[in-house]
């Protein structure tokens, strides 16, 4: 696509960090996985973008959010670390979520056996 002035023009696609997941649907997505015992997997994928990341937990201060642990002992909320760490909470939140309600309800077994193997690769 050429401008007025001959100089060339690119459409960009940008992609933002939580497309359809706010901060509240976040941690309930994310306390699912501790009643299920999965939190550790979505903890070791905030190691891989920031490793001083010790614990992941969630509070109910106003509304619920996912709080990251720091060494040492710094608690912060997620938004707080950047768009990096929200997509990746958004991404494997999911990821984790589907695969439990796929063995749950015994439908679709190999997007089930798909999910935990991404997950598995990434960490």
């Amino acid at each position: 696509m050429k401008a007025n002035g001959g100089i060339t023009q690119q459409k960009i696609s940008w992609i933002p960090a939580s497309i359809d997941s706010s901060s509240k649907k976040l941690a309930k997505l994310f306390d699912k996985c501790y009643m299920k015992g999965h939190c550790d997997i979505v903890k070791k994928a905030f190691q891989l973008i920031d490793s001083s990341i010790d614990n992941a937990i969630t509070l109910n201060i106003g509304e619920p959010l996912i709080y990251l642990v720091r060494q040492p002992s710094n608690v912060m909320p997620l938004s707080l670390f950047g768009d990096s760490l929200n997509r990746v909470a958004d991404l494997f939140l999911k990821l984790v979520s589907k695969w439990d309600f796929a063995n749950r309800r015994n439908r679709k077994w190999y997007s089930s056996y798909q999910a935990k193997r991404i997950v598995e690769a990434i960490i």
